[in-house]
C-alpha cells in the first residue's frame, strides 16, 4: 500500500511539511500531531475494509486511535515523525461515528463520519464542470437551478481537492468534506454527483465523492512517472521531472519581482486590458520595433517554445503573452464600409489592433474557435504605412498563427485586396504561471525550465493532486477525459490504461473499478477523434473497467455537453451491474462484436444487446466499402439483433462502419435506450 508510495518519495525532499525537524544525540524539535488532510469531519470511510489513516508526529512517539466502533489502535511515528495504521470499517448503519487521535498532548477529534462506498471522478472540463454551469464560457447544465434546488443528500458527502500541479509527489492537499446540499452542491462537478446520487438512490448507501478534475488536462499529467516511463517517449520523464524541480526555486524567484496579474483578470473580462502601461505603445504606427525579434508562420516555436501536445520531452513551452507587429502599405483605392482582416486560425486567444485602435477581440474562454476575422473600414487605413498589432495569448501547448495560412484584407466578396506578410515582429510581454501572468521588462531574458508547467507537464497532476490521496481507502474511480489529447490517438491508446493501471498500483488496493465516458458529438473535434474514441472502446479490454457511451447527447457547437445527467447515471450502470450485485440490470448500449458477408450484405452481430436493439428507429449512420475503401451509406434493416447493412455502389463489401464522425447523432440503441458505440471493423494501420 503506501509504502508502494513511500518507497517512490524517498529521493526526494518532503517539502509539503510545514515545520523542520532537528535531531541530535539528546533532542527533537517537538511537532504538532497532524493526520493526512483527507481524513476531516463529515467523511465517508470505504465499508467493509481495512482502511489505512496516516499522519505525522514528534519522532517516535506513541499513536493511540479510539473510535466509536472498535477498540483502541496504537502505533507510533517513526524516525521521521510518519505514523500509519490501518482501521477496520465494518458495514454502514448509515448513523455517524466518531474518531479521536491523540499524541502525548495533542487530540485530533473528528465527528460526523459515515460509512459507505468512496468513488474519486477525476478528468478534465466534462468531469469538472460544476453543477451551476460555466455562465461566463456560455456552459450551462440542464435543469441547472432546479437540480441545485433538490440537492439535500445528507448521507452524500462531497470532498473537492484543489488544483495543484507539482513535479515531484507531495503529501498535502487542501479541502475538507462538505455535507451534500444546495450550498455546497453548486460548484462540484456536476458527473460526479448525478453519479453519486443514482448509486444513493438504488443502494441506499452512503456516498463519499471526491473530485479530481482540471479542465484542459492532458491524459499524461494524471500517470505516475515510473508508469509514464513504460511508454515510448516519456522514457526519460522522472530525470526531467527531478531536474525542473531543481530549478524551480530559481525560477519561482524570477517571477515574483515581476508585476503580478490574475489570469482571469484578462482571460474572460469585458473590457479589454493591457497587461502593462509600456504595451499601450506597441499598437502605436510610430513606434520603433527595431529592436524586436522576427518570425515567420513556419517558426513560432521560436516563440512559444516547442509543440507539447507532440509529447516531445526533450522540447519546452513558453506559455504567456506575445505581440506581433507588421507594417503594410495602402494605396487609398478602396473605398468601403466592409473590408476585412483576415488572420486565419490563431491559438489561443487575441486581441487585434489597427493603427492603434482595438479592432477585434476573442479572449474569453471557448472563442478561440475558426478563423479570426474583424470588420474594418478603408476609413480605418492610412494611405501609405499601417501597423498591425495582435496580442497572443497562450495558455497551454502550441499556440499562435497557423501554419501555411497567409494574412490578408479582403473586400466584401471575399476577394483579396492587401496580401499581408506572414513574418512578424514580435515581443514576449508576460509569461503565464500558476494562473497568472508575470510582466516581463524590455531588458529581461525570459527563463525557460526544463519541462513549464502546463495541462501537458507529465505526471504533473498524479504528483499535485492524486498522490496525496494514496492510500486513502476507496470503492473506484469514475473518469471522463480524452479531449485534449484527440490529436495522438493512438498515443492515448498506451497513455489512458497507464492513468488507471499507475493508480492501482500506487494504491495498493488491488484492480479497483474503473469507469469512464466516452468522448461525445461535438463539432469541433478533428477527425482524429474517432480514433480517440476507438482507443476508449479498446481499453474495455482491460481487467474491471467500464464505458460509458454518450455520442448521442453531444452538442455540435458546445464541447462541454449540457446533458451532464445522463453521463452519471450511465456511468452508475456499470457500477450498480458489476459492484453492488444488480445482476439483471442492462449497463451499456451495444458493443460490435463481429462481422460476416453475405453477398452484398454485412452482417453485424453485437454485444450488450439487452431485451433487443431497438427496431423503431431510423438507422442512417452505417457506411460500407470495398476493397477500395470508399465509402457510401448503407441501407440498414435489423434481424434478430443484428444489423444487415448494404449499398448498391457495392457489389462485394469488406469494411463498415458506424457514426465515424466528429459529430454524429447516433441512433443505435437497445431497447433499454442505450447507445452503440461508434466502431469500425479495420484497424488504424489499415487507413
Amino acid at each position: 500500500m503506501r509504502d508502494r508510495l513511500n518507497k517512490y518519495l524517498s529521493d526526494r525532499k518532503l517539502y509539503f511539511l510545514g515545520f523542520l525537524y532537528l535531531i541530535n544525540a539528546c533532542s527533537y524539535q517537538k511537532v504538532e500531531l497532524r493526520v493526512a488532510d483527507i481524513f476531516t469531519d463529515h467523511m465517508v470511510l470505504q465499508q467493509e475494509a481495512d482502511a489505512p489513516i496516516w499522519g505525522w508526529a514528534s519522532p517516535n512517539t506513541e499513536i493511540t486511535i479510539a473510535t466509536s466502533w472498535s477498540d483502541q489502535v496504537h502505533t507510533y511515528s517513526n524516525d521521521l515523525g510518519e505514523w500509519e495504521t490501518m482501521m477496520r470499517i465494518p458495514k454502514t448503519n448509515a448513523k455517524p461515528q466518531w474518531l479521536k487521535i491523540t499524541a502525548v498532548d495533542s487530540t485530533i477529534f473528528l465527528e460526523d463520519v459515515l460509512f459507505g462506498e468512496v468513488w474519486i471522478g477525476s478528468g478534465q472540463s466534462n468531469m469538472e464542470m460544476p453543477m451551476n454551469g460555466w455562465i461566463d464560457r456560455g456552459d450551462s447544465l440542464n435543469d441547472s437551478k432546479n437540480e441545485i434546488k433538490k440537492a439535500n443528500y445528507p448521507r452524500i458527502r462531497l470532498f473537492r481537492v484543489n488544483k495543484v500541479q507539482t513535479y515531484e509527489p507531495i503529501q498535502h492537499l487542501d479541502g475538507n468534506w462538505l455535507i451534500c446540499s444546495p450550498e455546497t452542491v453548486s460548484n462540484f462537478s456536476a458527473v460526479l454527483y448525478f453519479f453519486g446520487r443514482d448509486l444513493h438512490e438504488n443502494i441506499e448507501t452512503p456516498i463519499g465523492l471526491i473530485d479530481v478534475s482540471w479542465d484542459g488536462s492532458s491524459a499524461q499529467a494524471w500517470v505516475a512517472p515510473d508508469y509514464l516511463e513504460k511508454i515510448r517517449g516519456f522514457e526519460k520523464v522522472k530525470e526531467k521531472l527531478t531536474l525542473t524541480a531543481r530549478e524551480f526555486e530559481p525560477f519561482n524567484d524570477w517571477v515574483g519581482e515581476m508585476k503580478q496579474i490574475p489570469r482571469d483578470e484578462l482571460i474572460g473580462a469585458e473590457a479589454f486590458h493591457f497587461e502593462s502601461d509600456k504595451t499601450k505603445s506597441y499598437t502605436n504606427l510610430n513606434y520603433d520595433d527595431s529592436v524586436w525579434d522576427t518570425v515567420s508562420h513556419t517558426n513560432l516555436s521560436k516563440v512559444f517554445g516547442e509543440d507539447f501536445d507532440d509529447y516531445d520531452l526533450e522540447g519546452y513551452d513558453i506559455n504567456g503573452m506575445v505581440w506581433f507587429r507588421q507594417e503594410f502599405q495602402y494605396l487609398g483605392d478602396t473605398h468601403s464600409d466592409s473590408l476585412f482582416i483576415f488572420l486565419g486560425p490563431i491559438k489561443h486567444l487575441n486581441s487585434t489592433f489597427l493603427n492603434g485602435n482595438l479592432i477585434g477581440r476573442k479572449e474569453h474562454w471557448g472563442s478561440n474557435q475558426g478563423d479570426v476575422v474583424y470588420k474594418i473600414s478603408s476609413k480605418d487605413l492610412n494611405n501609405g504605412k499601417n501597423v498591425l498589432a495582435v496580442r497572443i495569448i497562450d495558455v497551454w501547448g502550441n499556440a499562435g498563427f497557423k501554419k501555411g495560412v497567409t494574412p490578408n484584407i479582403l473586400d466584401d466578396q471575399n476577394k483579396e485586396l492587401i496580401v499581408l506578410n506572414d513574418c512578424w515582429k514580435f515581443k514576449r510581454s508576460a509569461v503565464l504561471f500558476k494562473d497568472s501572468f508575470y510582466v516581463i521588462s524590455d531588458d529581461e531574458q525570459v527563463r525557460e525550465l526544463p519541462l513549464r508547467m502546463s495541462i501537458f507537464t507529465p505526471a504533473s497532476m498524479f504528483n499535485g493532486m492524486i498522490a496525496p490521496l494514496i492510500p486513502f481507502s476507496i470503492k473506484g474511480v469514475i473518469w471522463y477525459q480524452g479531449e485534449t489529447n484527440v490529436s495522438r490517438p493512438m498515443l492515448y491508446q498506451k497513455i489512458f490504461p497507464a492513468v488507471f493501471n499507475s493508480w492501482r498500483f500506487h494504491w495498493g488496493q488491488g484492480d479497483f473499478p474503473f469507469y469512464y465516458a466516452q468522448l461525445s458529438s461535438y463539432g469541433g473535434f478533428s477527425k482524429e477523434v474517432t480514433k480517440l474514441r476507438e482507443a476508449q472502446l479498446f481499453t474495455l479490454r482491460e481487467k474491471n473497467v467500464g464505458m460509458a457511451v454518450t455520442i448521442d447527447i453531444g452538442d455540435f457547437d458546445k464541447i462541454h455537453i449540457h446533458n451532464k445527467q445522463d453521463v452519471g447515471k450511465r456511468i452508475a450502470l456499470w457500477a450498480r451491474a458489476k459492484d453492488y450485485g444488480d445482476t439483471s440490470l442492462v449497463y451499456s448500449g451495444p458493443l460490435y462484436k463481429d462481422v460476416t458477408f453475405d453477398g452484398a450484405n454485412a452482417v453485424i452481430s453485437f454485444d450488450h444487446v439487452g431485451s433487443g436493439i431497438d427496431t423503431t428507429k431510423n438507422l442512417e449512420h452505417f457506411e460500407i466499402a470495398g476493397s477500395d475503401k470508399i465509402f457510401y451509406p448503407a441501407e440498414v434493416r435489423i434481424v434478430n439483433n443484428k444489423v444487415i447493412a448494404r449499398a448498391d455502389q457495392v457489389i462485394k463489401p469488406v469494411f463498415i462502419r458506424y457514426a465515424w464522425l466528429p459529430y454524429v447523432k447516433a441512433d443505435l440503441y437497445n431497447f433499454e435506450g442505450l447507445p452503440a458505440a461508434p466502431f469500425r471493423n479495420y484497424t488504424n494501420d489499415e487507413e
